[in-house]
């Protein structure tokens, strides 16, 4: 990766590392304050972009590294490292979600989680509108510095705007006489998160062998 495109990517990534971490505490805030499972998840789905973004900028740092002896071809592959361990965190991380909210409604838990707050639903609402333009700004930058891990942390971004439509979906649906809703919410977007790991992997460049 030229200097210059390497520049533009960690601007971007820094302005998706403050983002999120802002939105982030809103949401756990939000969450907790709210008194929605639902939107404690979601909170988790946005700190994972946290570490996608530091993952895929330390990719990017050591594929623009000048080959050398041990690496005479360069050292790209390490970005496509660093978006499979991206992906495999954000799996796990899906996993742990989805398997939380489903313990909620085997075990009714769920009964004694109470109503959302509208505070919830409104953290839903803004992270909804932030992620979406996080996606739409990391995606051009990606294309413009050919950058898969930076594409893959876009893809992310998107994924969890999404798992916010299911949070809004499940505290409305809470609000409004169905609380087993808000752990359903929080299942889907466990499945969210997975797709999200599914999709980065698909992206990772396959290696040429050698001849």
């Amino acid at each position: 990766m030229k200097k210059s495109h390497e520049r533009i990517a960690f601007r971007a990534g820094r302005n998706s590392i403050m983002i999120n971490v802002l939105l982030s505490a809103f949401k756990l805030f939000a969450g907790i304050i709210g008194n929605s499972a639902a939107m404690v998840a979601d909170a988790a789905h946005s700190m994972t972009d946290l570490l996608s973004t530091i993952i895929a900028l330390a990719g990017i740092k050591l594929a623009g590294k000048k080959p050398d002896k041990d690496h005479p071809r360069g050292h790209q592959h390490y970005e496509g490292v660093a978006t499979v361990i991206l992906a495999i965190m954000i799996a796990i991380v899906g996993v742990s979600i989805g398997w939380a909210g489903m313990r909620m409604i085997i075990s009714g838990q769920h009964q004694e989680m109470g109503v959302p707050g509208v505070l919830a639903a409104v953290a839903a609402v803004v992270s909804i509108g932030v992620k979406e333009a996080v996606y739409r700004y990391m995606r051009a930058v990606a294309k413009k510095v050919k950058s898969s891990a930076l594409m893959a942390d876009a893809v992310h971004s998107r994924m969890d705007g999404l798992s916010s439509v299911g949070s809004l979906a499940g505290i409305l649906g809470a609000r409004i006489g169905f609380p087993v809703l808000d752990s359903v919410a929080a299942v889907v977007i466990g499945l969210f998160i997975l797709k999200a790991a599914l999709d980065i992997l698909k992206r990772v460049p396959r290696r040429r062998g050698r001849r």
